[in-house]
């Protein structure tokens, strides 16, 4: 216990010492965004533990100012829980309240926020003709205008038509519904090879009717003690760390065939099943299937896992610059959802996987905080994905353009 105490002031030094470094002043230690991956020397530990950087993320990554020229998507709603005129999805992200609703079959997001004194509209998921404050009972239509205010006698300087709730933009992609805080009307990201990819998973069909395909079996949120970017970062090692962490994993692969791909804003990384009929406690062979495996990242916070029988959609959400939490939408094909073992067995084995990189990365967060590390350098042939993701976030924090 007296070790434990010596060690634990150590690691608040540490990080009180790189807690007020901006993102400018963390340019000087090291990571140079147009250098090649192969003379690159990974981003300062900094970037992981500075207070200021976490703020500036939430501002020019994830959109909290309005005046950048970003432009990111974030998930945050399942098109399933939207698929019918009224319904509804709530949720928070990075403090903004936000939802979805569907207005006679048109999407639309907006800020949950009342117009008169600022409560939450809704919480989770629902159905209703119109959204009402719990408050003082104000009335939004679900185009966002105000229906109904009562007891407002004597107000001046007020037109209920002029009074709307705040719109965010909004888009469908696939199963998943996302925003843009940053509000600029942008277009969302070509994603073209990986559609075209998702179609060896549903029989040739477009992304957008994946739901014809697989179904939402289940939704769950891990928390993990670290820097959202090292969560990203162990998914982007371009499989490197699969042999040594997740052995039950690698049992199910071919090592050989393993594909690590870049686009302008994401990476494609797949493998083909083993061929060996390897049996293991943690995982199983008929998870992975005769399609092998592929997995995406989307930039800034997103990804997906797709298998033969199953799928799992991944958000990252930035909790304080040392913890995330790790949304996961599972989905199973229809033709074996109602296959109970499988899916439990299915959910035990990605389990697993999330626990053994929960412990890694929580270990790498501790290993940023002390005055053991500064930086660190890539595995070229496999971790190029890694610093192309280091690269987008270089162009966001220093609104700088830069060769991708």
């Amino acid at each position: 216990m007296r070790a434990l105490r010596s060690i634990i002031p150590v690691r608040h030094a540490c990080r009180s010492i790189h807690q007020g470094v901006s993102f400018d002043k963390s340019e000087r230690h090291g990571f140079d965004p147009h250098s090649h991956v192969s003379e690159s020397k990974t981003p300062p530990s900094c970037w992981y533990t500075s207070e200021n950087i976490f703020e500036e993320e939430k501002d020019r990554v994830f959109g909290r100012d309005k005046s950048s020229n970003n432009s990111n998507w974030i998930p945050g709603a399942l098109w399933n829980n939207l698929d019918e005129p009224g319904k509804y999805e709530s949720g928070v992200f990075l403090n903004e309240p936000y939802l979805f609703v569907n207005d006679e079959g048109n999407s639309r997001a907006f800020y949950n926020v009342c117009q008169h004194h600022a409560a939450k509209l809704v919480n989770g998921c629902g159905s209703a003709n119109s959204l009402t404050c719990p408050y003082h009972g104000w009335q939004y239509k679900l185009d966002g205008r105000l229906q109904m205010a009562t007891k407002l006698k004597g107000i001046k300087n007020f037109k209920a038509s002029q009074i709307k709730l705040k719109s965010i933009d909004s888009h469908r992609w696939g199963p998943l519904m996302f925003l843009n805080f940053f509000n600029q009307q942008n277009t969302f990201p070509d994603l073209k090879v990986l559609n075209d990819r998702m179609r060896i998973f549903l029989q040739g069909d477009h992304v957008d009717n994946f739901h014809k395909h697989y179904q939402h079996v289940k939704t769950c949120t891990y928390r993990v003690k670290s820097n959202w970017k090292v969560v990203l970062e162990n998914y982007l090692d371009g499989g490197y760390h699969v042999r040594y962490l997740h052995k039950g994993l690698d049992a199910q692969l071919d090592s050989k065939s393993y594909t690590v791909e870049r686009f302008e804003n994401y990476s494609i990384q797949s493998a083909a099943p083993s061929k060996e009929s390897s049996r293991s406690e943690k995982d199983f062979k008929d998870r992975i299937g005769d399609l092998g495996a592929l997995y995406a990242y989307i930039y800034p916070n997103w990804m997906v896992n797709i298998y033969t029988s199953m799928a799992d959609f991944n958000v990252v959400v930035p909790v304080d610059v040392n913890t995330t939490d790790i949304v996961y939408h599972y989905f199973f094909h229809k033709s074996r959802v109602d296959d109970l073992d499988f899916v439990s067995r299915g959910l035990e084995a990605s389990h697993q996987v999330q626990m053994e990189d929960t412990e890694i990365c929580e270990s790498v967060q501790m290993g940023l905080n002390s005055s053991g590390y500064e930086n660190g350098y890539y595995a070229p042939e496999l971790e190029h994905i890694a610093h192309h993701f280091h690269q987008l976030l270089y162009k966001d924090l220093s609104n700088k353009r830069i060769n991708l």
